[in-house]
């Protein structure tokens, strides 16, 4: 599978964070104007830049670290005032901070890498760490007339580890010690900020970065489409406007989740992104649990509803979903609307505001984990119907079906198994084909040999077709489940799911014919009959029952209601080769061996013509041409008994034409048992002449397989002792015998 290459701001280069960054100008210019403004002698400014998560606060956080060094410009005069500040950045995973000594050391690695020095020699265990530590700092600055920026990401995560004592001596640190500018982030605003009984309350100046909106999304989408030369897209871009405003409300304009729905209109790695979404959303677990247990157990509550439901509700449904009165739910939306947890929208037409998670990874989250074994993602889903007309699905639909089909042909598993997710997202979108793309899908693994995922998808789709009372789909996956039986030899079990199926949808055609093949196969012929005849009924035009109830009424000897049922299929589907090749076959028995001819050869042209991956075109064609080769031989056989020899000769050059496209032995055998007939009612003259002509026309394979017939020519021809005497011992009796045979009148 081929992974999602994600937008890592701390891979990227500092030009590149640049031309990337969208939306983003006011947060920045907050945060570089004040350090640019900070004299000397002032109070240091502290932020902390607050959004969920892939909202863009480390490309933002790289984006000031950069301009700061002076890699990146801003404004004319920012290099003079950023001179004054030394920029230290603690990156994203620093798992080694674990108290305020760690921390310091932290600065201090990084100090001396961010200036080329030589390290701090004080060791972390020394008495007073923290303090020697800040004196070190204080000295360097005043000698380099400098003061630090620290550049903290998930600055959240870190003081939620620190004991409480030490965001007190953090805090006194700060303020005693005006040297240190702090700009750090964190996906909410938390509980050691927002409490006003914990030290740092009110210490930061929050900056909130806003969800993108669709025109921030316009521009995101087309700076990543330039980026990776989608020069296609870019083109028709002006076209997907109506559905970019509809991805906005989707997203909730996260760019993270904007980046994985862009992976999918680029390339369609539905399987790719929900693979990265489940991923990240694992990542993300520990810190979403900490934002749902940071609020008290009633806004717990509130959150889950809103989360659960997928789209903004009003604070009267909640009350209602949640039992608690409608001024309690306001006054605690209006807590969690300060904390950055929900938004609120006014939607024109309507008196109620609607409430919705701002977050979208963790709705994600909560949606996932409401049922307990989910492996889909809804929003994936809600997507693909918001991207794409139906029309579109459905030619997506036919593609992975056929790459499906090729996969199996060629034995590849797991790349069945990938479109089969694919499809599962195609059939969720399009409600109208979702039985049939499920059907499909489960056939797909089934084939393949993936029979333990295929019970899983069964088990899966039963247990939601029961709960939903969906009638068609609960048929289809019965069936489904029918044809696994079926594969697997059981045809009893086979029958029985049939029968069910046939007992919910009595109108599906599909599971009349299903049954009937399975009757087929332990011999109930007259039970198949019956029930291809129904499936016919059903479905007048259904080829596969008319080519079905053929062979059953073959197998019953009944040859003309055979070649009815077999011509009837013919003229649903004159292009399908199955057909033609059993009523070749039934012709023959009947003695019609021309007509049986005339088909064979049509039923071997639409073979070779054949474009469906699933259909077994060599081995068809080696069988039938096998065929073709014995009627041609039979027909050679019954000219000569006529005393046509010209036409014995016609044929049995007919024969030779196709020998090289049928399995050499077989082919071999039947040449031979032809021979031996032929030899036996012909004169030597012509038996002479049908060994030349095999020898003349017939290829390697064949006259290896005649060794003793060509023996013998050669010894006609010549009359060299020799031959014989050099014959391999295993053949001297067989060339004696086919000699004795030719040589019989003489």
């Amino acid at each position: 599978m081929v992974e999602i290459q994600k937008f890592n701001p701390a891979l990227e280069t500092p030009q590149a964070l640049k031309e990337m960054l969208v939306a983003r100008d006011e947060e920045s210019k907050t945060v570089l104007d004040c350090l640019l403004k900070t004299k000397p002698d002032a109070s240091p400014p502290q932020f902390i830049l607050v959004g969920p998560r892939g909202m863009g606060k480390t490309h933002l956080l790289l984006f000031i670290y950069y301009t700061v060094k002076n890699i990146l410009p801003w404004q004319d005069d920012g290099k003079k005032f950023f001179k004054a500040w030394i920029p230290i950045l603690i990156a994203e995973e620093t798992y080694a901070v674990l108290t305020l000594e760690d921390l310091f050391q932290e600065i201090l690695k990084r100090l001396q890498e961010e200036l080329s020095i030589t390290a701090y020699p004080l060791p972390l265990s020394e008495p007073d760490f923290v303090e020697k530590a800040v004196y070190y700092l204080k000295k360097l600055s005043k000698e380099r007339k400098k003061r630090y920026l620290l550049l903290i990401d998930n600055l959240h995560e870190i003081l939620g580890i620190l004991p409480e004592k030490d965001h007190e001596r953090f805090r006194a640190i700060l303020q005693n010690n005006p040297i240190f500018s702090i700009i750090g982030t964190a996906t909410f605003y938390f509980d050691a900020i927002a409490n006003y009984k914990m030290p740092f309350y009110n210490f930061f100046q929050p900056v909130w970065l806003h969800e993108l909106d669709f025109k921030e999304i316009k521009e995101f989408l087309l700076k990543r489409l330039k980026r990776d030369e989608k020069q296609e897209i870019i083109e028709k871009f002006e076209e997907y406007e109506p559905k970019i405003r509809a991805i906005t409300h989707l997203t909730g304009g996260n760019p993270r989740l904007i980046l994985s729905l862009y992976q999918i209109v680029t390339e369609f790695k539905i399987e790719a992104v929900e693979k990265q979404l489940f991923t990240l959303l694992d990542e993300l677990t520990p810190y979403l649990r900490d934002v749902v247990n940071d609020v008290p157990i009633q806004q717990r509550k509130i959150l889950e509803i809103i989360a659960v439901k997928g789209e903004p509700i009003t604070p009267t449904e909640i009350a209602k979903t949640a039992n608690i009165a409608v001024t309690t739910i306001t006054s605690q939306l209006k807590r969690l609307t300060e904390r950055g947890l929900v938004k609120s929208l006014k939607i024109k037409g309507r008196r109620e505001t609607l409430y919705d998670i701002k977050d979208k990874l963790f709705s994600l989250w909560r949606q996932m984990r409401q049922e307990a074994g989910r492996k889909r993602l809804g929003f994936i889903v809600r997507f693909l119907k918001i991207w794409y007309s139906e029309k579109e699905l459905e030619k997506i639909a036919l593609e992975m079906i056929e790459y499906s089909l090729k996969a199996i042909s060629e034995e590849k598993k797991e790349a069945v198994i990938s479109f089969s997710d694919k499809l599962y997202y195609l059939a969720e979108a399009m409600p109208s084909q979702k039985p049939d793309l499920h059907s499909l899908r489960i056939e797909s693994l089934i084939l393949s040999g993936n029979y333990e995922k295929a019970k899983e998808e069964i088990e899966e789709l039963k247990k939601e077709a029961e709960q939903k009372k969906d009638k068609w789909l609960l048929a289809k996956i019965i069936l489904g489940e029918a044809f696994l039986y079926y594969i697997k030899k059981n045809y009893e079990k086979a029958i029985e799911g049939c029968k069910k199926a046939i007992e919910i949808k009595p109108d599906m055609y599909e599971a009349w014919y299903n049954l009937g093949v399975a009757y087929n196969k332990i011999d109930k012929l007259n039970e198949a009959i019956e029930a291809y005849k129904k499936a016919i009924e059903i479905k007048p035009d259904m080829y596969e029952a008319w080519n079905n109830l053929g062979v059953a009424y073959y197998k019953q000897g009944k040859l003309n209601e055979a070649i009815k049922a077999y011509k009837k299929a013919i003229e649903i589907k004159p292009d399908q080769p199955y057909a033609c090749a059993n009523l070749a076959h039934t012709l023959s028995k009947k003695n019609k061996i021309s007509e049986g001819v005339k088909f064979i050869k049509k039923a071997i042209f639409l073979a070779k013509k054949e474009k469906d991956p699933g259909f077994p075109k060599a081995e068809f064609l080696k069988r039938e041409s096998l065929y073709l080769l014995h009627l041609y031989l039979l027909l050679s056989s019954k000219a000569f008994k006529r005393g046509n020899y010209p036409k014995v000769i016609s044929y049995l050059e007919e024969a030779l034409k196709i020998v090289s496209q049928a399995e050499p032995a077989p082919a071999g055998e039947a040449f031979s048992t032809y021979l031996k007939d032929v030899i036996k009612m012909a004169d030597a003259d012509f038996s002479i002449k049908i060994l030349k002509l095999i020898k003349e026309k017939g290829t390697e394979d064949l006259k290896e397989f005649l060794k003793p017939f060509m023996i013998a020519l050669s010894y006609l021809e010549k009359k060299d002792e020799m031959i014989l005497l050099r014959t391999p011992e295993e053949f001297k009796p067989i060339v004696k015998e086919i000699l004795s045979e030719i040589n019989k009148d003489l």
